[in-house]
């Protein structure tokens, strides 16, 4: 999950560690939920492992919005241009140029990774998985645990891109 700067509460990306989560679980209702309706989890990407491997990219963000046709090659370049000097990232530099919403950006990191976009303010989130983190680190990583099933949990990420992200929450769950 990728909480967006701005909207944290409203939109993330889902990843899951260690195993597949029922249908049943994979939303409470309330929360935010409409009655009824359940939060659709992605199935386990394939660069998921038993041992705890999580989503790499697989692409460069830049190539990923020029081929859904959110910028054109003449934004990359000007985007990557700013971006040797200034050490923004691409996508915050393309949203700053007027070429991209953060939503666009959003769709296109989930792409990246191979996860999915969710709305967290739909997710119904469960008090008892938000405790399966401390909050300093929850907080500090940015994720929110989503649901539960075994020994799998899948949880919203601001920023899949962050070195060791995964892994920190791995080892807590």
């Amino acid at each position: 999950m990728v909480l967006r700067r701005g909207k944290q509460r409203e939109a993330g990306l889902v990843t899951h560690a260690n195993e597949p989560v029922p249908e049943a679980e994979q939303a409470e209702e309330g929360g935010g939920a409409p009655e009824g309706e359940a939060v659709d989890l992605p199935p386990i990407p394939d660069s998921a492992t038993s041992d705890g491997d999580l989503p790499s990219p697989t692409g460069q963000l830049g190539g990923i919005l020029i081929e859904s046709g959110d910028i054109t090659a003449d934004q990359l370049d000007t985007a990557l241009g700013v971006q040797s000097t200034s050490r923004q990232r691409l996508g915050e530099i393309l949203v700053d140029m007027g070429a991209v919403t953060s939503e666009q950006v959003t769709r296109a990191v989930a792409a990246q990774y191979g996860l999915k976009v969710v709305s967290l303010s739909r997710a119904g989130l469960d008090p008892k998985l938000i405790e399966l983190l401390p909050e300093d680190l929850a907080s500090a990583l940015r994720v929110v645990p989503l649901a539960r099933a075994g020994g799998r949990v899948a949880v919203a990420v601001a920023d899949p891109a962050r070195p060791g992200v995964f892994e920190a929450v791995a080892d807590q769950v």
